[in-house]
Formats: C-alpha cells, sequence, structure tokens
C-alpha cells in the first residue's frame, strides 16, 4: 500500500524539507514494488525524486541497500 506525502511522520517530512527545500507540490509515482513512499517533489529549488520504506520493512530495506550498492548518485 502506497503512502502519500501527507502519510509520513512529520519527521521524515522535515528531515526532507531540511534537505530538499519547501515542498510546493508532490506527484505521487504508482509504480513499483519495493517502496511504500515514492514521489517527485517540487521544491523552489527544483524536482527532487525521493522514495522510502518503513524501518520494519526489512525486504524493502534490503532493495535500497541494493540500489545504494549499484548507484553512485542514490544517497
Amino acid at each position: 500500500m502506497r503512502t502519500d506525502w501527507a502519510g509520513l511522520p512529520a519527521g521524515v517530512r522535515a528531515a526532507v524539507v531540511a534537505e530538499a527545500g519547501p515542498v510546493v507540490a508532490v506527484e505521487v509515482v504508482p509504480h513499483g514494488t519495493t517502496c511504500s513512499f515514492t514521489a517527485v517533489l517540487r521544491t523552489a529549488a527544483g524536482r527532487v525524486f525521493v522514495k522510502g520504506v518503513p524501518v520494519g520493512d526489512e525486504r524493502g530495506r534490503a532493495a535500497q541497500a541494493r540500489e545504494v550498492a549499484v548507484n553512485t548518485l542514490v544517497t
């Protein structure tokens, strides 16, 4: 099940805003199977692709760790 921007914990939204700037629009990405949140955020600085999984989602966390291992642009 997908989570929308408003459904994320306040601390998560605050961390994203601290990194990317204030969010002015959110385009939820409905595709994919490993992330419960995937979206393109529009900020004053531009577009930012964001995705994430809950802390307790070991399968999703493992998938994200694999992406980090093979893609030097993922942080």
